[in-house]
């Protein structure tokens, strides 16, 4: 999965932005889903996905529940998605997102 991770991170971040959208909704890390596009099985894997999302301050969860985005993640995703990001960090192209 190391290899995958930011991938990973972007498709998970536009689902979480889906299953989190309405007011006072919540979704659960088990939900992740893989670049098959089919839900993780592997719980490890799902704690991983979800340890780096809330690291990269994406995501506000407690335990397996997200509850929602964080204004970075939302401005990641208004700007491209996570990869494009990365790209664009890279290169400097980008100042840093606030982490709240």
């Amino acid at each position: 999965m190391s290899l995958n991770i930011n991938n990973l991170i972007d498709s998970n971040l536009r689902l979480v932005e889906k299953l989190t959208k309405k007011r006072n909704s919540s979704t659960s890390i088990w939900r992740f889903i893989g670049l098959d596009n089919k839900e993780l099985s592997d719980v490890y894997e799902c704690n991983k996905l979800g340890d780096k999302m809330e690291t990269e301050s994406l995501i506000i969860r407690e335990r397996e529940i997200i509850h929602s985005l964080t204004k970075k993640g939302k401005r990641v995703l208004e700007n491209g998605g996570w990869l494009k990001y990365l790209s664009l960090k890279t290169e400097n192209k980008i100042p840093e997102l606030a982490d709240s």
